[in-house]
């Protein structure tokens, strides 16, 4: 019994321990929004906490591994300025830890100077970019908070008089939308509200009697819908088209000019309710439904019933009024930025959606007024294949501000859950926790599982779900191909990859090819395919995915995902997938004397438009140079031809600087990342060179005949000439079809024969090896004629 006793004291006296995670690749960098403190770390000689702790337990270790950004600028700041600071701690912690590349962990908008970050420096030298509770979308609060700041801003104005529209200028350009009027937002959307969207909300009570009260509407179509329906061309000008506002408007950033008008229609709505609200108005409300009554009795009690639903629609109405100048007071003080600075306006929704506008078809659906292009441009940069693997985590809760914006989708009480979710890419992983007391935007770093989380996927690999290994040929010159096949499941929120991997098989000149027999997705998804430096997306059905040559290991991931403009990311969607993997040998050659490539079959040729090679041009070379010289001062050069460069800066004062120069290639990848550890002592010019890629310079010729006839093979021969460059090794890999090859035609015509040769360039820096393959492509004209029977 003491026994049992003691071992059970024990048992509760000796904490868990928890597994040992694996040792860390590469190191960290937690990024907070602008002035706060998030993670845990120790300060005022408290001890660490929260994630800054766990990932200390996981084997981090602090000015090493793990190092906290914060963002030099202060509460309030924009979060854009924090990327290039963020640039330079990157830099710091890849020397710290003796790694080429790192990890980051962004939070709330801190997630958004991480996502600048990788958008415009050295994305090669990131792993894996956490992002948690980030609004790549914006979020709704904050597009709330800046358009009912700036109706109430209005409708003070409106109580007080608007002098300024004395001028006979001011109408004239409100009208017409003419903004050069206009020296900031703020007159504009006055401008607009009052001469505009006003008038035409009366238009849209009286001529649809929709609206018998202020704070009360009948079930009917929306003052949008309505616009959309009896005013196009306004709705679709200014609404729904995406035009930049005048550079004057500092303020604005990189909000759309329909932001302003969207705001200008909701400021004219509220500016004719507060027109309605006066004793005249509250008398022909109670007395406009034509009613005539029997007696004084029924009199009494019928117009005595319509004054208390008067009453209480506009009580109801100040009631909102007042709610909602409460919420805008407790945002501002929260938030710490002002309404009208960038800070708010980096953090608005990319669009605010319009529901029950009616479609070409007459039935009701919604469209979306464009508003934060800096984002969508975001976006369409990650669509596009930009940037590193992404873990993307958040909450999703029931919109509990029902009251105030009841358009708002699920959301963790700032920011929808569907606005976290960036473009996919063949490895990002999505996790999302869900519940009606589950963590909120504020809690959600706080949970213990949320922690683990991000430690597991910042320390594992991924693995693929199938790995294949084909075997080599037995003799140098043996033509073969070998094939498998297998079925994986596949998830909207997690990679699937498949790997095909074997040592013996390095160098050898073949073609890869991954077959996929892709199911049905919900309307609005698509398949992604990644492999490689290739991405693609691709219906149902069987999907060819072209691998090329293989180096020892390929990988190829398949996940569905949907389309812009498509929700439901939100929620996991799975499926099974079946493919085929096959691996066709044409020679293994030996570099010294390759062996003869045996002729294909011919090729047949049917319609003009019918090519006998499958690829297409795809080359890589040197497009883009950024420098930051450290001082603040930053240069960029889009010249594809200036390989190099040659900086030449002048410091203002002394100090220790660190420079650094960025190359980049025309997908938008890093080639080299420069960095220089410089001491300046005078007022001298210094002196910095770097050198980029130099691409060769290639040509494909196709020889053969300029005409013949049907149905007889045409030979045709492949050339390639590949022009020598400097310390660049070269290399002809394969030729597609093949360096001969016949063309039968069964038709006359014109026809264009073309022959795609891919080049292995190496280029070798003293920091790294830079290895790309460019196809190019070449094609004769041949004009083919039917045979002329004679007697």
């Amino acid at each position: 019994m003491k026994r049992a006793l003691l071992i059970l004291i024990l048992a509760l006296a000796v904490p868990a321990v928890r597994p040992a995670a694996a040792a860390p690749r590469y190191p960290v960098i937690l990024v907070a929004p602008p002035g706060a403190t998030t993670w845990g770390q120790p300060r005022d000689g408290r001890a660490p906490s929260g994630l800054y702790r766990r990932l200390l337990q996981a084997g981090y270790v602090s000015g090493r591994t793990l190092f906290v950004f914060e963002h030099p600028g202060g509460a309030g700041a924009d979060p854009r300025s924090g990327a290039a600071p963020l640039s330079r701690l990157v830099a710091q912690a890849r020397v710290a830890a003796g790694s080429e590349r790192a990890q980051l962990v962004g939070y709330s908008s801190g997630g958004l100077t991480v996502c600048h970050y990788l958008k415009g420096y050295a994305r090669d030298h990131i792993h894996t970019a956490v992002l948690a509770a980030t609004p790549v979308g914006g979020s709704f609060l904050a597009t709330y908070y800046r358009v009912q700041w700036e109706v109430m801003r209005q409708e003070a104005a409106f109580r007080g008089g608007f002098p300024w529209l004395s001028s006979p200028e001011i109408p004239r350009a409100a009208r017409s939308g003419a903004f050069p009027a206009f020296p900031d937002a703020g007159s504009y959307v006055a401008a607009r509200a009052h001469l505009v969207y006003a008038p035409l909300y009366g238009e849209y009570v009286l001529e649809s009697r929709w609206l018998n009260l202020p704070g009360r509407q009948a079930t009917a179509p929306s003052f949008e819908a309505w616009l959309a329906r009896f005013r196009p061309q306004l709705f679709a000008e200014y609404l729904l088209t995406a035009a930049e506002v005048p550079s004057t408007w500092v303020a604005a950033g990189e909000t759309s000019r329909s932001f302003y008008e969207f705001m200008a229609l909701q400021t004219g709505r509220r500016l004719y309710l507060v027109k309605r609200t006066g004793l005249s108005d509250l008398l022909l409300h109670v007395f406009s439904d034509g009613y005539l009554p029997a007696s004084w009795e029924d009199a009494l009690r019928h117009y005595g019933i319509r004054l208390l639903e008067v009453l209480g629609g506009h009580l109801l109405h100040a009631g909102r009024a007042a709610l909602t100048s409460t919420f805008l007071e407790g945002m501002g003080e929260l938030a710490g930025f002002s309404p009208e600075g960038p800070a708010l306006h980096q953090v608005l929704q990319t669009t605010v959606p319009l529901t029950g506008v009616p479609r070409s078809d007459g039935a009701p659906g919604r469209v979306s007024v464009p508003v934060n292009a800096g984002l969508q441009r975001w976006h369409q940069w990650r669509r596009e294949g930009g940037g590193p693997r992404l873990v993307v985590l958040g909450s999703r809760l029931p919109n509990l501000w029902q009251p105030l914006i009841p358009t708002a989708g699920p959301n963790d009480l700032a920011v929808e859950v569907e606005a976290m979710l960036p473009p996919p890419g063949p490895e990002d992983t999505i996790r999302i926790w869900t519940g009606t007391w589950g963590p909120n935007h504020l809690t959600l770093l706080g949970r213990a599982d949320v922690q683990e989380f991000i430690v597991r996927e910042l320390t594992r690999r991924v693995e693929p779900a199938r790995t294949h290994r084909p075997l080599a040929a037995r003799t140098p010159a043996e033509t073969w191909s070998w094939q498998e096949a297998g079925r994986v499941r596949v998830s909207s929120w997690h990679p699937t990859q498949i790997r095909i991997t074997s040592e013996r098989l390095a160098g050898v000149r073949g073609e890869l090819v991954v077959e996929f027999q892709l199911p049905e997705l919900p309307a609005g998804w698509d398949w992604l395919l990644g492999g490689g430096d290739r991405q693609m997306s691709a219906g149902a059905g069987r999907v060819r995915f072209p691998l090329g040559v293989m180096d020892n290991e390929a990988v190829v991931g398949v996940r569905p995902a949907p389309r812009e403009g498509t929700a439901g990311l939100s929620s996991e969607l799975v499926k099974d997938v079946s493919y085929q993997v096959r691996f066709t040998v044409d020679s293994v050659a030996d570099a010294a004397s390759p062996p003869p490539v045996p002729r294909p079959d011919p090729i047949r040729v049917v319609r003009t438009t019918k090519r006998t090679t499958q690829r297409h041009a795809a080359r890589t070379y040197h497009q883009r140079w950024i420098w930051d010289l450290g001082d603040g001062t930053l240069l960029e050069s889009d010249d594809p031809e200036r390989t190099s460069m040659l900086v030449e800066h002048r410091y203002a004062r002394p100090g220790s600087y660190t420079v650094q120069a960025t190359a980049y290639d025309n997908h938008g990848r890093v080639i080299r990342h420069l960095t220089w550890e410089h001491q300046v002592e005078g007022t001298d010019t210094h002196r910095f060179f770097a050198q980029s890629i130099v691409e060769p310079e290639v040509s494909v010729t196709v020889k053969g005949p300029r005409t013949w006839v049907t149905g007889r093979p045409a030979v045709f021969r492949v050339a390639v000439q590949v022009s020598e460059v400097p310390g660049v090794h070269r290399e002809v890999v394969s030729i597609d079809p093949a360096p001969s090859f016949e063309v039968w035609w069964e038709r006359p015509g014109r026809f264009t024969v073309q022959a795609a040769a891919t080049v292995r360039i190496t280029y070798e820096f003293p920091e790294r090896r830079v290895t790309v393959h460019n196809t190019y492509v070449g094609s004769v004209s041949v004009e083919v004629l039917a045979p002329v029977i004679t007697d």
